[in-house]
């Protein structure tokens, strides 16, 4: 039901804006009236001025229609394949819509575009945030009936052009001369259809959207929907951030040409048409910022007003307007809410600026940034809290995914000079003899590929079942931290034999009878049997609670014991319950979430070590494969030498010197000699690859080889580093790990947190009791009326010096873990860009080393066939042999480096996998 409120809300809205429209063509008609009396200035002025003007307005408007038309149908459908969260289908929305007018950068009214795009985008976002769960918010967006496809769709070109021209009067302070009122716009902010009939009503005429400030929520203070006064229009004179306009003095306004925020995705705007314009950053508040991160525009008031952050701010608050309750927030966060409020705002103040004090009187009440780790952040002395921090994930990696979105996206590789590259069916002539056994070298061979290979190493390698029994220890911990809150059954039971010596008083009267020992006996004997049964548990929500049964027995030879023997049954019930220290089960059961956390986080360092071994996987295959392949390639130097070596000496007695012969022999000798080498190189290779398979097939089969049969891949692989990034950011493990251990610190900060609470428990109990002499205790306990009773205990630490050095190192702990998440985060944005790059890289390199290759092939042919025209004449035959055999060496050099660009752009290939957080779950293919 409250997705249908918020859908209905917005549909009002839109029939609010169309009659927002039709005021708005009736002011235009009445400015156009009140222009047409003028006559201040020539026709030829006026006309010209407007004609530059709309045409400029017009060309910008064609382009916002061609996106609305193209590039948003478009975004959406691609927000519904790849399940876009509700924060990056905004961004995305936002980068797209700036870049269709990107091409009128030159225009003079670019830069109110721009800031009508700012203030529509944000409007926009206001109102989705709005909606209670993400999956409402995401449905609203992207769906074929929804929000962006719809409303915005047919809106979105009005209320831009609206706010652009809204924008210019804005910022002219109604000091415009009459050549540029006749190519003023009309003013949003202006009067009701009634202004016609002589009344003048003013009205602020709201856009599309009805935005309503957001409060923190929970079952007994639901949202507060403000009435239309309350509205805050990004448009209709309203203060609306968003044109950088600043007032010099004089007649008109000039433009501050700054550089937008580095999040818009745009070009630095050249400033060298805003010379000599003063402009005085403005303070918000105890904001001390720029004016463009402000979004100031001519006389536009700031009271009030909060600028939106982004990566040119960080501001630092000393206070803080009471008035505002929502901030968009672009860094990493860690949302402290209510226990299980009716909506969680994506994007609060608390969110941006750290905890916002709720009436404790240990702070002033103002939000802090999380830098202040000590002696700023509120204790919550009074407030302990109700549920464990969320974490937002999405407010976490939003600032990185608005930021990675604008990286320009080339899928192909670009190489310097155009190359043509092996087909892909090409299969060099060393693949088949690769996959064959060497003669000599065993009986036959094992044929592997990589694939099987590393599906073989997940079930036998004993380094995967050593990472892999981490997490299963720390699945074992959340059990045994979930136990403390089992029943604890006990028995408990004694027996006592009394035989003492009997000191007795003879004034001791009982029944007007002194006391004595009867008969010979001067010893006190008796039996006392005690048992105790019953269960105990500690409450998830604090305290403890436990029931038992008592039995006690006692007999002697007392004669004033009555009964005699005397028999007691007593049950009793007793409660403890924490008041303030130790009260609530987000306090209670931290230590089981944080074992969940603990879980996590090593199934993340696991799956980061299984990669790893991947890795080294496909590095020893492929390494296989290239000592094989050079060992072949060796091989046919050699036999190409051997067959010139009996040339030669078929025709010593014909026309061969002595001189080719002992250099043919010499050759012959130096390729023989490399054999054994590459040989000893190939066997190293498969004793590693044996070890980090460790299949039993593998071990027992030492001598014999390994054939792979995986060939490498010539195509070329289409790379996105935007959505490589994207990929990365949702997809990495350590990533993953950062964000848990921000939130187990956060949880363990908050238990802190209490710890600083005084101990004031609560007692209560209740019991029967019987007496008698016999087993009939037991039911005489029922018969009468039970007993009762309770107690307040109250504890505190003088100073509390120990609580509060826990809190200040939790603290410490908070923000060494969002800096770790930090410089985890730009890391692996660093080593995805340079995966990306390896890929298009060895791509290059692999194309340039088969041309290369090619062209030696083609020069050992016109040398082999020199070598054989050549008349022998001596020296000139000499000479033409050592080109052939030149040749032939610089032939088997071509043929390694091409082998050797294959298997780089393989393990390329993975690397980018394993940057991306992939290798695991996909296959390299």
């Amino acid at each position: 039901m409250g997705d249908y409120f918020y859908l209905n809300k917005l549909i009002m809205a839109q029939a609010r804006f169309r009659t927002t429209l039709v005021l708005l063509m009736l002011g235009v008609f009445q400015i156009q009236e009140a222009q047409s009396q003028n006559t201040r200035n020539s026709p030829e002025e006026i006309v010209s001025a407007r004609l530059m003007t709309e045409a400029e307005r017009i060309a910008i408007g064609r382009s916002l229609d061609d996106f609305t038309q193209q590039v948003l149908p478009t975004t959406v459908k691609e927000a519904q394949a790849k399940g876009w969260d509700s924060n990056f289908v905004l961004a995305i929305f936002e980068h797209t819509l700036k870049q269709s007018i990107q091409s009128h950068s030159g225009s003079t009214e670019y830069p109110r575009f721009v800031d009508a795009v700012d203030s529509f985008t944000r409007s926009l976002r206001k109102d989705v945030t709005q909606v209670p769960t993400e999956s409402a918010r995401r449905t609203l967006l992207v769906a074929s009936d929804g929000l962006l496809l719809n409303r915005v769709k047919d809106s979105v070109v009005e209320e831009i052009m609206r706010s652009a021209t809204a924008s210019e009067d804005a910022s002219r302070n109604g000091k415009a001369t009459p050549a540029r009122a006749a190519l003023r716009p009309v003013r949003v902010r202006g009067t009701a259809a009634s202004n016609l009939s002589g009344r003048k009503p003013e009205q602020a005429l709201a856009g599309w959207r009805e935005t309503a400030r957001v409060r923190a929520v929970s079952q007994r203070d639901p949202l507060e929907m403000p009435s239309p006064a309350d509205a805050v229009p990004g448009v209709g004179g309203l203060p609306s951030p968003g044109p950088r306009v600043f007032n010099r003095g004089g007649e008109f306004p000039a433009l501050q040409l700054s550089s937008p925020t580095a999040s818009d995705g745009l070009p630095p705007i050249d400033s060298a048409t805003a010379d000599d314009v003063q402009v005085t950053e403005p303070n918000y508040d105890g904001f001390s910022v720029s004016p463009q991160a402000a979004g100031l525009t001519a006389g536009q008031p700031v009271a009030g007003s909060i600028p939106e952050p982004s990566a040119e701010m960080l501001p630092q608050p000393t206070s803080l307007s009471d008035g505002m309750n929502s901030m968009p927030s672009a860094a990493p966060v860690v949302l402290e809410g209510n226990a299980v409020p009716q909506y969680v705002p994506t994007h609060d103040l608390s969110s941006a600026y750290g905890p916002i004090c709720d009436g404790s009187p240990m702070c002033d009440g103002n939000p802090v940034p999380r830098s202040r780790t000590l002696e700023s952040l509120c204790d919550k002395i009074c407030h302990p809290p109700a549920a464990y921090p969320l974490i937002d994930k999405g407010s976490l990696l939003g600032e990185y995914q608005a930021r990675t979105s604008s990286h320009s996206d080339l899928s192909n590789p670009k190489l310097f000079v155009e190359q043509e590259g092996p087909s892909t069916d090409y299969r060099a002539w060393w693949h088949d003899a690769v996959t064959q056994p060497f003669q000599g070298n065993g009986s036959g061979g094992i044929p592997v590929d990589v694939e099987s290979l590393v599906l073989s190493s997940m079930q036998h390698s004993p380094q995967i079942a050593a990472i892999q029994i981490d997490p299963a220890v720390r699945e074992t911990k959340i059990c045994e931290e979930d136990a403390e809150f089992d029943w604890i059954a006990f028995v408990e039971g004694t027996y006592d034999h009394i035989s003492e010596p009997w000191v007795w008083n003879n004034n001791v009267i009982i029944g007007g009878t002194p006391v004595a020992p009867q008969g010979n006996q001067t010893r006190l004997k008796g039996d006392q049997f005690n048992a105790k049964a019953g269960l105990k548990r500690a409450l998830r929500s604090g305290g403890s609670v436990e029931v038992f049964q008592e039995f006690d027995s006692l007999s002697n030879n007392q004669p004033f014991l009555f009964p005699n023997p005397a028999n007691t049954a007593w049950f009793e019930v007793n409660v403890n319950k924490p008041l303030l220290r130790g009260n609530g089960e987000a306090v209670n059961q931290s230590r089981i979430v944080i074992a969940q956390l603990n879980r996590d986080i090593s199934h993340s360092e696991a799956v980061s070590g299984i990669e790893e071994h991947i890795v080294s996987v496909h590095e020893a295959y492929w390494l296989l494969y290239l000592q094989r392949a050079s060992l072949i390639q060796k091989l046919k130097a050699l036999e190409k030498s051997g067959e010139i070596l009996n040339i030669v000496q078929a025709r010593q007695d014909v026309d061969a010197t002595r001189g080719q012969l002992m250099r043919t022999r010499s050759v012959v000798a130096k390729r023989r000699s490399e054999i054994p080498r590459l040989g000893g190189a190939v066997r190293n290779a498969q004793a590693s690859l044996r070890l980090l398979v460790n299949s039993p097939e593998l071990k027992n089969s030492l001598d014999t080889e390994l054939l792979p049969l995986s060939v490498p891949n010539n195509n070329a692989l289409p790379v996105s580093l935007q959505a490589s990034f994207q990929t990365a950011l949702t997809s990495r493990p350590d990533i993953s790990a950062a964000m848990k251990q921000i939130h187990r610190t956060s949880i363990e900060l908050e238990v802190s947190k209490n710890e600083l609470l005084p101990r004031f428990d609560l007692d209560l109990y209740m019991y029967t009791a019987g007496l008698q002499r016999d087993r009939s205790a037991f039911g005489d306990m029922f018969y009468h009326g039970p007993g009762v009773g309770a107690g307040l205990v109250y504890e505190i630490p003088i100073g509390n010096r120990r609580a509060r050095s826990i809190k200040q190192q939790r603290e410490l702990l908070l923000t060494k873990a969002f800096k770790e998440f930090e410089l985890i985060v730009e890391s692996g944005l660093v080593e995805t860009e340079q995966a990306v790059n390896d890929v298009k890289a060895c791509y290059s390199e692999m194309i340039g080393a088969y041309n290369s290759m090619i062209q030696a092939r083609q020069e050992i042919v016109f040398a082999e066939a020199r070598w054989r025209d050549v008349a022998n004449d001596g020296g000139g035959s000499l000479q033409s042999l050592d080109a052939l055999f030149d040749s032939q060496d610089r032939m088997a050099d071509e043929e390694f480096s091409f082998v050797e660009a294959q298997v780089k752009y393989e393990l390329a290939v993975v690397g980018l996998k394993r940057s991306l957080g992939t290798l695991i779950y996909e296959p390299v293919k």
